[in-house]
């Protein structure tokens, strides 16, 4: 297990490598007016730390108490993980062609009944209030422009 959590902590680092250094191709500003390759240049850092110190921490800990500790990822959840992550490569594709409040929409609906299925009642009310929220935060107030799709909505 402490093998996994370290090659793990190893394929973060460079993940955030990789983001930090290709957003050095954007301008990164001034501390009162970030450029566009600020926010990932920040990601990319953060995830280093991260993970340096999620590996710093795997390779410290005690055989026996690393051994007590309950694995993060039980065989149960994988379906969970690879319907997640295929959700999301699906929403990648269906974004520019539905637009952000219907792909959204689908996307949180799957999501929410994947992960910790609930009544559709309370499915549908979490959805449409996180789409409406960050619908209104973003577009709205921080004038952000989502997709809109074929039906310009």
């Amino acid at each position: 297990m402490r093998h996994w959590d370290q090659i793990a902590s190893l394929m973060g680092i460079a993940l955030g490598v990789l983001v930090a250094f290709s957003s050095l191709r954007y301008e990164l500003g001034r501390w009162n007016e970030p450029g566009p390759g600020f926010m990932p240049l920040g990601a990319g850092m953060l995830l280093i730390a991260l993970c340096v110190a999620y590996g710093v921490q795997s390779t410290l800990m005690r055989t026996d108490d690393y051994r007590k500790r309950e694995s993060p990822w039980p065989r149960e959840n994988v379906g969970k993980l690879v319907g997640v992550l295929l959700a999301l490569f699906i929403f990648s594709f269906l974004l520019p062609a539905l637009g952000y409040l219907l792909s959204t929409s689908l996307l949180m609906i799957f999501l929410f009944r994947l992960v910790e299925p609930e009544r559709w009642f309370i499915t549908i009310l979490k959805t449409v209030l996180s789409v409406l929220i960050t619908y209104m935060i973003f577009e709205k107030w921080l004038m952000v422009q989502f997709p809109k799709g074929f039906w310009g909505i």
